[in-house]
């Protein structure tokens, strides 16, 4: 199943001017974040090479799988485990997650198990797909894989290939790992985004790309850019000229707004595709007028929640951004 979230009632307006709230200081880069869709209140994080939950009403941390200062390749049970930075990952469902293994080139399932007496709840770790410790250009190998969604077939997972330039997709149930779409020319696929309309949104590292899924067995095809300018840089404005640098995800928080996590500007970018314009999310809460209010150290995660907030994940721990509401105060931000 495919969960989408719609936000139809924020504007773009209300999030250039948001409130910023970091929420722990602790915490090293955080590669990717999701609100737990089967426990109300957590957010489920990769810290480079460790999987981790926080509890956003106590802020309890904890560590499912992994070690976050420690990067090799180990299947075991909850911290014994061993991974090369877990650069994305996807809920199953309650008890299964699949990992993207970035630096081993391969994708590992979680299983949660029962309660144990003494032992507690235990997170045992499997290989899913790819050759782990070893890159390729094959079928059955990634080359430095990025992120993983849910695709509109039940248990099928679409992976961004980086290396391979490419889409791919894996079938949970056989373990088939198949080709689902290569691209010729330009960089990598680095976040991706699967709207309820069947259009996939793809960013690389300069760009954000749209590609159509037309059915499970034809060729398919692009049908657009949403941004155009082909240099690195840091633009907002018009969507012909806007620039990116080194953008790792993006989100939609509705049938326009697009959000793009854009770590080497170390800022929040924000995508309107009616009014075809790019804005960066500022800090409207602090005081002072500079650009330092809209700055996001290393942003590279994103995660929308249905209540209108949204959190960021960065080199400096877990940002929660919440849109003002309308009748606020908006403090406007020239960065």
């Amino acid at each position: 199943m495919v969960v989408f979230i719609h936000l139809p009632c924020i504007s773009a307006d209300s999030l250039t001017q948001a409130k910023f709230e970091r929420l722990n200081t602790d915490t090293l880069e955080v590669w990717h974040l999701e609100e737990d869709q089967f426990r109300p209140g957590y957010i489920l994080f990769s810290e480079t090479s460790a999987l981790k939950q926080l509890n956003t009403n106590t802020w309890q941390l904890s560590t499912l799988v992994g070690e976050t200062t420690s990067h090799s390749y180990t299947e075991g049970e909850g911290t014994s485990a061993r991974f090369n930075v877990i650069s994305g990952f996807v809920q199953v469902n309650s008890t299964y997650w699949i990992l993207v293994d970035q630096g081993n080139h391969c994708i590992r399932g979680v299983l949660k198990s029962s309660p144990r007496s003494r032992l507690g709840v235990l997170y045992n770790t499997s290989h899913l797909a790819g050759t782990c410790g070893q890159s390729g250009n094959d079928a059955t190998k990634f080359n430095t894989p990025s992120k993983i969604i849910k695709a509109p077939k039940k248990d099928r997972f679409y992976i961004s290939d980086y290396g391979n330039i490419a889409i791919r997709e894996f079938n949970l149930v056989s373990g088939d790992l198949t080709i689902w779409h290569t691209f010729f020319v330009g960089f990598g696929p680095v976040g991706i985004a699967l709207r309820e309309t069947g259009i996939l949104y793809m960013i690389t590292s300069k760009i954000v790309t749209v590609h159509k899924i037309i059915n499970e067995n034809s060729a398919r095809s692009s049908i657009g850019r949403v941004t155009a300018a082909e240099e690195f840089g840091y633009l907002d404005g018009s969507l012909l000229t806007a620039k990116f640098y080194f953008p790792q995800e993006i989100a939609f928080l509705n049938d326009s707004l697009l959000l793009v996590a854009d770590k080497g500007n170390n800022r929040l970018g924000l995508v309107d595709t009616k009014q075809a314009i790019v804005s960066t999310i500022c800090d409207g809460s602090r005081s002072g007028n500079d650009s330092s209010s809209c700055t996001m150290p290393g942003a590279q995660a994103l995660a929308v929640t249905a209540n209108g907030a949204f959190y960021v994940g960065t080199k400096q721990g877990i940002w929660k951004i919440t849109p003002f509401k309308s009748g606020e105060q908006l403090k406007r931000v020239t960065s």
